[in-house]
């Protein structure tokens, strides 16, 4: 998702560690049916791959 990619790259993410985010986040819409319930919530990414938003972006302070 390229929402989830631009988000990780404003957070300071690297391109590969935002494209992993973006194809993980891709990949958890498509196990729900329709357009707004189908976008995936940080639980979704951690449950299905691990993935801590607080670990996986760097915070800009």
């Amino acid at each position: 998702m390229v929402g989830a990619a631009a988000f990780a790259l404003a957070r300071g993410a690297s391109v590969v560690d935002a494209v992993r985010l973006g194809n993980a986040a891709g990949a958890a819409t498509v196990t729900r049916m329709g357009a707004r319930p189908s976008l995936p919530t940080p639980a979704d990414l951690k449950r299905l791959f691990g993935i801590e938003l607080d670990e996986f972006v760097k915070v800009k302070t």
